[in-house]
This record gives structure tokens, C-alpha cells and sequence, in this order.
């Protein structure tokens, strides 16, 4: 046990000194697609490639326990520029496709920490009912 906070302990310290960019970001599913986004997730393999970035300093997916279609994650990035460079790699992209999440396809809204994203009147074959992402630099 001692072993692991120390190692916890240097962790938070590497990056106490340095500024980096937190994202949150919560995605609601549409009802009954829940199979379809984390099979998309598994294929393409996010999480793994993710963690694997060059600017990505942790990539945790949580999924609510109360409410099936909630899913947040949880990232640390270098940069911000690091994590618009994650939103266009191959694995993102052919995942996005694959859930046919295209930013044309839904209405853009500023919040003060971000964006949300949320199907455009008339679109009906989505996956994602929301996204919205929320970001600061620490």
C-alpha cells in the first residue's frame, strides 16, 4: 500500500508544476444504442490507442451504474492542442463514422467551459443524443 501512494504521490507531483488541459466529456445515448456505441468503442479500440497519444496523460471512461445511456470521460492531455489532435486521428475518426457522429449533423452550443453537441431537427439516426465537452487549462 505504501508502495502505491508513493507512486500516486510522484505522479501528482510531476504535474502539479506543469500546466496542463483537463477535458470532460459527458455523452448521453440515445435510448436502445447503447450496444452499438461500446461495440463501436471496442472495435476501434479508443481507449487503448488513446492512452497511447503522445500528448494523453490519462483517458478514463466512466459509465453510470443508474443510468445506462450516461458516460463520462475523464482526460488529462499535455495541451489542448494535443487533444484536438486525439479528436482527428484514424481511430477516432473511423469510430465516429461508425456511430455516424458527424458535427454537420448536430447544433453546435457555446458554454462557458465548452460545447455541447445536439441532433439538428430531422436527425434521426443518431447514437449520440448529447456530447458536450468541457475543458480548462491547469
Amino acid at each position: 500500500m505504501k508502495a502505491l501512494v508513493l507512486v500516486i504521490g510522484m505522479f501528482v507531483a510531476q504535474f502539479s508544476f506543469a500546466s496542463v488541459y483537463l477535458n470532460k466529456a459527458t455523452v448521453v445515448l440515445k435510448s436502445g444504442q447503447e450496444a452499438r456505441y461500446f461495440a463501436a468503442a471496442n472495435q476501434f479500440d479508443i481507449i487503448k490507442l488513446t492512452r497511447q497519444e503522445p500528448g494523453n496523460i490519462a483517458y478514463v471512461l466512466k459509465r453510470s451504474h443508474s443510468n445506462p445511456r450516461l458516460v463520462v470521460f475523464n482526460e488529462i492531455w499535455k495541451t489542448k492542442a494535443d487533444l484536438d489532435l486525439h479528436l482527428q486521428t484514424p481511430h477516432m475518426g473511423a469510430f465516429f463514422k461508425s456511430i455516424n457522429f458527424d458535427p454537420a449533423l448536430y447544433v453546435i452550443t457555446p458554454i462557458s467551459t465548452g460545447i455541447v453537441f445536439t441532433p439538428k431537427a430531422g436527425f434521426h439516426n443518431y447514437v449520440i443524443e448529447m456530447l458536450k465537452l468541457e475543458g480548462q487549462e491547469k
